[in-house]
């Protein structure tokens, strides 16, 4: 038996998933603002091919490490923003999952204090539910816990991969239009690497996204191998898992919320309803696989 299904409804720990996505909306801001110099340093490489007054050497690189020095303490901001985020979101786990706080790996809570001012900022009332609805509280509750574990890196790994393909093709796309009006404007080699230059801001952000996406992407498939191995040990030993492995794999998923490398919203609501219809099925797949 457990109480996931209605603790996580509680108002205590509605309170602390409002605190965690208004820090997180501050984090996505941040973004935001990250995305508006991106779009000038990929902007600028097109105007100096076709102002030629503006073509100075030394205003060219000027220019482009602003944008860099700028792109960088935005990111380092981002990045405190969302280490508040995750920690927060990491008590809500905690308290529902019934784990002790690592204070080794995520250090000292969020204060309360913090946690109210954040909460009053969300006026939505769209996070009831939290887990799916299909985890049963017929289920032992480590069982409900891994399969909460589960549904935290399971969508949003393919999701990243749909992401990580627009981020390839708008790379290659956008180097491949800026060589080929060089082309057409018959400029030397020469000129269009330093034209080119301002947009090493565009280029350092899709190079950094695309690894790190990579790297968590790689992480929730070991996470989502680990968690499967836990399953068929219950269904073919009705074995559950320790307690020591639930921390271990919280451990990890924490470690990947930490990042600052979400997901735009806007492509986030693209596949939310299908992901999450596809999630409840694969839940309810499991759950007959293991109480056969």
């Amino acid at each position: 038996m457990n109480t996931i299904k209605t603790d996580q409804n509680k108002p205590e720990f509605i309170q602390l998933l409002k605190a965690q996505r208004a820090a997180y909306t501050i984090s996505k801001r941040c973004s935001i603002v990250e995305y508006v110099l991106i779009s000038i340093s990929m902007v600028l490489p097109f105007v100096l091919i076709f102002k030629s007054d503006l073509n100075s050497q030394s205003f060219i690189i000027i220019l482009s490490a602003a944008l860099i020095i700028l792109s960088i303490l935005l990111d380092n901001y981002k990045k405190s923003r969302t280490s508040i985020a995750s920690k927060i979101q990491e008590e809500f786990d905690n308290k529902l999952f019934q784990l002790e706080w690592n204070d080794l790996l995520c250090e000292d809570k969020v204060e309360n204090e913090t946690i109210i001012r954040l909460a009053k900022k969300y006026q939505e009332f769209d996070l009831k539910n939290w887990y799916s609805k299909q985890i049963s509280s017929e289920l032992d509750h480590e069982i409900a816990v891994l399969f909460c574990q589960k549904s935290n890196v399971f969508w949003d790994k393919d999701l990243r991969k749909k992401y990580n393909f627009l981020l390839y093709s708008a790379l290659a796309f956008y180097y491949l239009i800026f060589f080929v009006i060089g082309y057409i404007k018959n400029l030397p080699f020469e000129n269009l690497t330093l034209l080119i230059l301002p947009s090493f801001t565009f280029l350092k952000f899709q190079v950094q996204l695309i690894t790190n996406q990579n790297q968590i992407i790689r992480k929730k498939e070991k996470i989502t191998n680990k968690i499967n191995r836990l399953f068929d040990n219950y269904a073919e030993n009705k074995i559950k898992p320790e307690r020591i492995e639930l921390r271990e794999l919280q451990n990890a998923i924490y470690t990947l919320r930490n990042s600052a490398n979400k997901i735009p919203d806007w492509f986030y609501k693209m596949f939310k309803d299908s992901f999450e219809n596809l999630t409840d099925e694969s839940i309810k797949m499991k759950i007959t696989e293991i109480t056969k």
